[in-house]
């Protein structure tokens, strides 16, 4: 170092220690070898997870043992046929329920009242009678038109516009008016649009009384007994399956004041529906899960 390194460190040149030569200090010692030691055997697993592996041509299948003897297209393929099987199985129509089978298989057309009263006027149909009959009353009911008829000799009847499905407490059941409210329930449909498109027409429809009474009394327990037995059927096919099953939920309304989820779980290659829940929600904290 020079003076003026020194300055620049503020040290002392005297106080610097002297180092002795290499000359003076004496031999160095002797290095000692180390001990050869023998490198560790490697496991031959480890050798080959080393070693470079060729990459297949192509993708290897999975095992199909989990379909037994068929492969994936023929497994589907069977487990089709067997869920069709067993609805079709299911939604065979006994005996005694052939009558209302044929109640809903029967044609219904719109037509004008006013063509309808037309047929009851001119000669009484009693066999041997020739006076006139005319319509003495008109009345529309949950959709099914009354019609009143009588001749100046005394002989009277009602017509109605729909085959009677029952009679409750002295109340005839018509089987227009169960199939108008049933069927806005099954299409997915709902009660102000369907009765606002018939007030459009000026179509005679069902009250919003009527309406909720045949939707609780009649629709909802019929489809409620044909989900579970469905339900049932479905199950006991998928029961020693392999599955893969997507869900989704859906809400009655968008944003937070949404009331109800239906959540729905479906078999991901036939789309059939596994299960599905309905949640009402009390709050945005807690809601309530009941199985349909």
């Amino acid at each position: 170092m020079d003076s003026a390194t020194l300055t620049a460190l503020e040290i002392d040149p005297e106080l610097e220690p002297e180092q002795e030569p290499l000359s003076e200090q004496g031999p160095l010692p002797e290095l000692v070898p180390l001990p050869e030691v023998e490198p560790l055997p490697r496991p031959e697993s480890l050798v080959e997870m080393c070693e470079p592996q060729s990459q297949p041509d192509t993708i290897p299948t999975p095992s199909l043992t989990e379909f037994g003897t068929m492969n994936f297209d023929d497994q589907q393929k069977d487990r089709k046929r067997r869920v069709s099987t067993a609805i079709e199985e299911l939604l065979v129509v006994e005996e005694n329920m052939q009558k209302f089978l044929e109640y809903v298989k029967e044609d219904r057309v719109i037509v004008d009242v006013k063509q309808i009263v037309e047929l009851f006027e001119g000669q009484c149909s009693e066999v041997g009678c020739s006076s006139m009959r005319k319509v003495v009353e008109k009345k529309l009911e949950a959709g099914v038109l009354l019609i009143t008829h009588k001749c100046s000799k005394g002989h009277s009847g009602i017509w109605s516009s729909s085959s009677v499905l029952g009679e409750k407490r002295g109340q005839k059941i018509y089987v227009s008016s169960v199939l108008l409210a049933s069927s806005v329930l099954v299409s997915g449909n709902n009660f102000e649009k369907v009765s606002l498109l018939a007030k459009s027409m000026n179509l005679h429809y069902v009250s919003s009384t009527t309406f909720a009474r045949i939707q609780s009394l009649y629709a909802v327990p019929s489809i409620r007994e044909l989900w579970n037995k469905m339900k049932e059927v479905i199950w006991k096919v998928f029961e020693n399956d392999v599955l893969v099953v997507c869900g989704d939920g859906r809400m009655d309304s968008p944003g937070f004041s949404a009331k109800y989820c239906v959540y729905t779980m479906m078999e991901h290659y036939l789309n059939v529906i596994i299960d599905l829940k309905v949640f009402f929600f009390l709050n945005s904290n807690y809601f309530i899960g009941t199985p349909t």
